[in-house]
């Protein structure tokens, strides 16, 4: 008998589009809240660059660079050119100087951190290598080279040029200096929690209805939208520490001498289990909730 493969009846297939196949990478090369989140971070930076290009000192002749091992001075054109304005959607000749000046910006004058710094190369690396990967590819030292010809005068990825490196090393030894050890996956403290619970208290008064029985509208929605959001921080607060946090917590961390409501609703207990591969699971529509009682 012939091969199974050789009685194998050929059927005609659509030929993969080059576009679909784009967009199916596009669309599950990282997850929906990653690419969401550096849209978010480009299209800010889009909104900054032509503010930025306007405000530049067109007295100067040229723009220098005094890093030691990166003495370079580049002619003012390049940032007068009418298509700097696109050097974050293009890699163009002016595009690592404005990325270190961007960078600059959001992270020390703004104050975001080195944090913010890590979104930020983290989407403009993305970017680059998703319009060429090969040409904008990260494993390809930056270079702009006039010879390439038209269109090809980029290779390597802008955001891992020298001079955005050393900014980006700056940025980081300024947050060691100034203390900033804390990340956004650090536990929240019980000072922060005393912050928080301060302004809640001025924002929303506790005695409101004793002291003034008929509230306006505006008043009702205003008390509400409060009442809503301490009750899902605090419920979210106790999810994401596990409920080991709270272990830690001593009675003269809470304050006991509030108004009590005149109704008492009965509150929700929620134990997680399994909690690693949160956005694996999230993308497969799983629940991180196990079980639900005491309703």
């Amino acid at each position: 008998m012939p091969p199974k493969w050789k009685c194998r009846k050929v059927t005609a297939e659509k030929a993969v589009d080059l576009n679909d196949l784009n967009t199916f990478i596009g669309q599950y090369s990282k997850s929906e809240n990653t690419n969401i989140r550096y849209a978010g971070i480009l299209h800010k930076a889009d909104e900054w660059l032509p503010n930025h290009l306007s405000q530049m000192n067109p007295d100067k002749d040229d723009f220098s660079v005094n890093i030691p091992g990166f003495e370079h001075t580049s002619p003012r054109n390049i940032f007068s050119n009418k298509t700097a304005k696109f050097a974050f959607r293009e890699p163009m000749e002016c595009t690592p100087h404005l990325l270190g000046m961007y960078l600059y910006n959001d992270c020390i004058i703004q104050g975001n951190g080195k944090s913010t710094a890590d979104q930020i190369r983290a989407a403009f690396l993305l970017w680059f290598e998703q319009l060429d990967g090969d040409r904008f590819s990260r494993k390809t030292q930056w270079s702009w080279d006039l010879s390439q010809g038209p269109g090809k005068e980029g290779q390597g990825n802008p955001i891992q040029c020298y001079l955005v490196d050393e900014v980006y090393k700056s940025i980081v030894h300024a947050a060691t200096m100034r203390g900033d050890s804390r990340t956004h996956s650090k536990a929240i403290t019980v000072g922060d929690l005393t912050r928080i619970y301060n302004w809640s208290s001025n924002q929303c008064d506790a005695t409101a209805l004793l002291k003034k029985p008929v509230l306006s509208a505006d008043e009702i929605s205003g008390l509400t939208l409060h009442l809503f959001w301490l009750a899902f921080s605090s419920t979210a607060f106790t999810i994401w520490t596990r409920n080991m946090e709270l272990s830690n917590l001593h009675h003269s961390d809470l304050d006991w001498d509030h108004v009590v409501a005149h109704h008492c609703i009965q509150h929700v207990q929620i134990s997680l289990r399994k909690h690693k591969d949160e956005q694996q699971r999230a993308a497969r529509g799983e629940s991180r909730i196990e079980e639900l009682c005491g309703m």
